[in-house]
């Protein structure tokens, strides 16, 4: 597969744990709330589906077409139901540079380069030579100035003989000039580059011919070793919404940007460390070439041709009526475009604290078009002190959110089925038999299981497994496997069940015991404990890519401590909190901005229990304790939500349970 395009959003210019979890027009059903989610062991699930804001043509729903026959004419007619593609004359538009941010501009001096005013059509051409190595127009007063300088020479004035007080324009006979920017990359820009008034300061503005300008526009907005037509389509689509900013364009001296703000402008190449790094491609040139000057137009006049990365198989309504919302076919076709994001109560606490330890979401309003009643419009944080409600835009911009097209579910300890599959169930728990097989039994009432199913056939190679979340970042359910010759595995898992090959998870230390936590360090990647063979403990984060971005010791004279288990967010507070062994008594260690407290003892005799701490099993919104006698009993302890940790035992019952919980 070619790389993902940019997740961006072509807009008008003005973890703990993974949740088990025909094209023709709609009529938007009217938009609903969902109701309210509480967290399973201090952890929502956010499943969602595309990247952007989905107005619009989906690039990868165009590539999607075009695999399917679709020419480029025929995508742009479905994204764009009831437009034209107009042959349209020959003409430019003005770019500002935003990279070029010190309100001066600087060029590489080149034969053939030339001072150009405007206003009264007149050129001066610059020398070239080892005193000059690189010219300058910089505001002075309410007018402008020319430098030059050497190589290794300072800055001196020269006189161009022209009106200081009307802006210029650099240009050569190559048309190409070589912008130096303010870290020292040097980027080459077709047409002319000039220095324009911006109140007190100025900006860099490029001028050049529109087929120049898509140039460096549609390999940054598309991968362009992608089927011809769906790249076509993109520069069609690119060139009608570069003439439509610059027709509704109210800005002195340019017409558009160069950034996501309008759409990615990134010039011929650049030069950074002595690199150069060309960004337009044979594939852009051939769509170019091969749709010149055809533009979209609606009443006569260029569309307004929004589009994003992926719109998950439904477009959105837009403020024309080309912008509608519909199902779309071919957004799923060349690959599956649904994520997972898990979020912690602390995750939440932290955007919104007037409102205490968040204890549940609530979508509060969606747009009625599509999977869950549509993208969220407005969502409702609820914390042990109050309530607020923000846009799902907003809710989608704090977290990273690839779009706001969600649902919020309690997250589930155990993912062994596809994405697709609707599960009901809060959370899972899971054994290992006889046999050493690693069971997962779904939980069926507050304190009965299902029937198990084997999640990974032999675990003879461990003395210890645990849930690390989506460690990897693929929005799948992980395993650390602690070997019994001491090493520390990562145990990928798969979307449709079951485990990768181990991977090593580094480090060289003994280990005598490791737990996966949940986010204890708060950067929002699940992390892991350990208990190294000198009694210290420590803290391994992860970097969400399937490794760990650091180790750090957070505590030292473990050594009695033989057991960790993440059991979440035991009392409440936002902060996942972890129970101790040693012995035949268990503490409970909550979680802190630095770390963990010290043990607060938990009441009873443990020296015959095997622990798990699998989340919110009993349903009551609360982390619970499951155990398992030496006689083959297993109990659940409820949670009670503060620091006193779980209350009297009860009976689990369920078909198929294992020897040993997973610990």
């Amino acid at each position: 597969m070619p790389h993902r395009p940019r997740r961006r959003l072509a807009g008008v210019l003005v973890s703990v744990l993974a949740l088990l979890a025909g094209a023709a027009l709609s009529t938007a059903p009217p938009a609903r709330a969902d109701s309210a989610v509480s967290p399973t062991a201090g952890t929502f699930t956010v499943s969602g589906k595309g990247f952007g804001h989905g107005w619009g043509m989906s690039q990868w729903g165009a590539y999607g077409a075009a695999t399917k026959g679709l020419d480029w004419r025929e995508i742009l007619a479905f994204y764009y139901p009831g437009t034209k593609v107009t042959a349209l004359p020959a003409t430019s538009v003005r770019v500002w540079i935003t990279a070029d941010s010190d309100a001066s501009l600087t060029v590489k001096a080149a034969k053939g380069l030339r001072l150009h005013e405007p206003e009264a059509d007149r050129y001066v051409t610059l020398p070239t030579g080892s005193s000059y190595a690189e010219w300058r127009v910089r505001r002075s007063g309410s007018g402008f100035v020319l430098e030059h300088r050497a190589a290794s020479g300072s800055w001196k004035t020269r006189s161009p003989g022209l009106a200081a007080d009307r802006p210029w324009v650099f240009d050569s006979s190559a048309d190409v000039v070589s912008v130096v920017l303010p870290g020292g990359a040097v980027t080459e820009y077709r047409g002319r580059v000039g220095l324009v008034a911006s109140g007190s300061s100025a900006r860099t503005v490029n001028t050049v011919d529109l087929e120049s300008y898509l140039r460096g526009v549609v390999p940054a907005e598309m991968p362009t070793s992608w089927a011809k037509d769906a790249v076509r389509a993109q520069a069609v689509a690119a060139r009608s919404y570069a003439l439509r900013l610059r027709d509704a364009s109210t800005a002195t001296g340019y017409d558009l940007c160069d950034t996501t703000a309008c759409q990615v402008y990134k010039g011929a190449a650049t030069t950074s460390g002595g690199r150069r790094t060309v960004h337009e491609t044979s594939g852009g040139d051939d769509a170019v070439r091969a749709t010149a000057r055809h533009v979209v137009t609606s009443g006569g006049r260029a569309a307004l041709t929004q589009f994003s990365a992926s719109n998950g198989g439904q477009t959105v309504r837009g403020d024309h009526p080309y912008l509608t919302a519909r199902k779309d076919p071919y957004d799923g076709v060349v690959a599956d475009q649904s994520w997972t994001r898990t979020l912690t109560s602390a995750e939440l606490t932290r955007q919104w604290p007037a409102v205490g330890t968040v204890v549940q979401l609530r979508v509060a309003q969606r747009d009625g078009q599509g999977s869950w009643g549509g993208r969220v419009q407005k969502i409702e944080v609820i914390g042990t002190k109050g309530r607020t409600t923000v846009s799902g835009d907003t809710f989608r911009g704090r977290f990273g959110l690839r779009s706001s097209y969600f649902t919020v579910s309690a997250s589930a300890r155990w993912r062994t089925f596809p994405r697709t599959q609707q599960v009901t169930q809060r959370v899972t728990v899971a054994s290992i038999d006889s046999r050493g097989r690693l069971l997962s039994h779904p939980v069926t009432g507050a304190t009965t299981l299902g029937s198990p199913t084997t999640v990974l056939a032999d675990t003879s190679r461990y003395r210890q497994l645990t849930a690390v979340g989506d460690w990897d970042g693929d929005g799948v359910q992980d395993l650390a496997g602690l070997t019994t010759a001491g090493r520390l595995e990562l145990l990928r898992g798969k979307p449709l069940g079951g485990y990768a090959a181990p991977t090593q998870l580094g480090g060289s230390a003994s280990r005598r015991a490791v737990a996966g936590v949940g986010d204890l360090s708060g950067d929002g990647r699940p992390d892991l404990l350990v208990i190294t063979g000198g009694g210290n403990l420590w803290l391994k984060t992860g970097d969400g890519k399937g490794g760990t971005a650091g180790d750090r010791r957070i505590r030292t004279g473990w050594s009695r401590h033989t057991e960790l288990h993440g059991v979440g967010d035991v009392d409440g507070d936002g902060r996942v909190d972890v129970v101790v062994r040693s012995g035949s008594t268990l503490y409970l260690c909550r979680g802190t901005a630095t770390g963990l407290a010290p043990g607060q003892k938990i009441p009873g005799g443990w020296a015959t229990y095997t622990l798990q701490g699998p989340g919110d099993l009993t349903g009551d919104g609360r982390v619970d304790l499951v155990s398992r006698t030496k006689d083959g009993v297993w109990q659940v302890r409820p949670g009670t939500g503060t620091g006193s940790g779980f209350g009297s035992p009860k009976t689990l019952r369920g078909s198929g349970l294992g020897v040993l919980p997973l610990a």
